[in-house]
């Protein structure tokens, strides 16, 4: 009699979360190939994961035939609030968000949320729950975002499956973060802030992350009038909430940025994050002479830069592994008490946009120092340990 495969549900969404994940998932297909290997690749990740040779399933794979979840994505659809590359993985993913929304807290005020938000106010449970009882893994494996990833990992968890996160970078706000059963994390600052929050309800594992192993492979093609933008949809206030960041405050920040590097001879570099409305950049960007970059890699984009600069981003972490001039912007609004800022003396921080003028008048664009970030080589196979141990330990 043959022995029942195992099965690895993977779920993520794109840019440095399927950058984190997909490493982890040819591995185990490379070193395990009696495990089944079941992937969802959410919005941008769906092509990312493709490019990366993986079978992967999006929304559009389980409810494509529900006349509802149809209905209400054709209507969220018109809001022209989608960012995935297919159609009917758009209609299918709005929809049936939306119809999870609904049932929470009613139509008009689920339209309201959307209008507002955006997909911020999605949290797809009754979803996640239809397809985790479809594909009936034996574990669940995501990284930390909010959303699909956090109601997967919430529904394995009411189903008494054994779940595995994989943190990004510091594990600081409720809006990214994930209460799975093991959490995998990059640095030690993470699982101490995790453990002093997570009152030994998790196993918080350093393992180092596999977004950071990209610094072995230098590009030679490093343009020094280079500064990249990369933006990002909300920001962590001083109060620890969550904040959206509106239309009009990001256009404000491209604008002043644009002035700071037309004075300075830099060449403007703006980088949506996956989940923005690309068209706003876009325009903004015809409308400046400013290139909007669309690279569905950023380790390119920022390996040609001299300068990156950004919020909160892992593109910060990951830029200063390769050793750019590393910018964080943080205003009097943000919460500023982070590792990021702390820890790394190589990072310059700016509270107003407007301090780069005098820094690039009486400095130019400086070589930042060598990063003090201790990256872990063996990330892939740590975490891919982690997640075997999961899985025997699985009924």
């Amino acid at each position: 009699m043959h022995e029942i495969k195992k099965k690895i549900l993977f779920v993520s969404y794109g840019g440095g979360h399927s950058r984190m994940l997909g490493p982890v998932i040819s591995y185990i297909q490379n070193n395990h190939p009696t495990i089944s290997c079941t992937v969802i690749g959410l919005t941008t990740a769906f092509k990312h994961y493709k490019e990366m040779g993986f079978d992967v399933f999006g929304y559009k794979d389980f409810f494509s035939q529900d006349a509802e979840v149809l209905k209400y994505g054709k209507t969220l659809q018109e809001f022209g609030k989608n960012h995935v590359i297919d159609e009917e993985e758009t209609v299918c993913y709005l929809g049936a968000s939306f119809r999870d929304l609904v049932k929470t807290i009613g139509y008009d005020q689920a339209l309201n949320a959307y209008i507002k938000l955006g997909r911020a106010c999605f949290y797809q449970y009754g979803s996640m729950e239809k397809i985790v009882s479809s594909l009936n893994p034996n574990i669940i494996v995501t990284t930390n975002s909010p959303r699909s990833e956090q109601a997967v990992i919430d529904c394995g968890k009411n189903k008494g499956i054994p779940t595995l996160s994989l943190v990004d970078l510091f594990g600081i706000s409720e809006f990214n973060f994930i209460k799975a059963d093991v959490i995998c994390v990059p640095f030690k600052s993470t699982k101490k802030l995790l453990v002093e929050r997570l009152l030994n309800t998790s196993k918080v594992v350093v393992t180092g992350s596999p977004n950071l192993l990209f610094h072995k492979f230098p590009c030679s093609e490093v343009n020094s009038k280079r500064f990249l933008w990369c933006d990002t949809p909300a920001y962590l206030s001083k109060d620890k909430e969550m904040i959206q960041r509106s239309n009009s405050d990001i256009v404000e920040t491209l604008d002043a940025l644009n002035a700071v590097c037309n004075k300075a001879g830099l060449d403007l570099i703006a980088r949506p994050h996956p989940s923005q409305e690309k068209n706003l950049f876009i325009e903004w960007g015809k409308k400046n002479g400013v290139h909007i970059d669309n690279e569905l890699d950023i380790k390119k984009t920022i390996s040609k830069s001299k300068v990156v600069c950004a919020i909160s981003s892992t593109a910060l972490v990951e830029a200063a592994v390769m050793g750019k001039f590393v910018i964080k912007y943080a205003d009097e609004n943000f919460y500023n008490n982070l590792p990021l800022e702390n820890e790394y003396s190589y990072m310059k921080i700016v509270r107003d946009i407007r301090e780069l003028d005098k820094f690039f008048m009486e400095n130019g664009v400086e070589k930042t120092k060598k990063s003090n970030l201790s990256i872990d080589q063996n990330s892939i196979a740590r975490i891919s340990d982690e997640i075997m141990d999961l899985l025997r330990n699985a009924l």
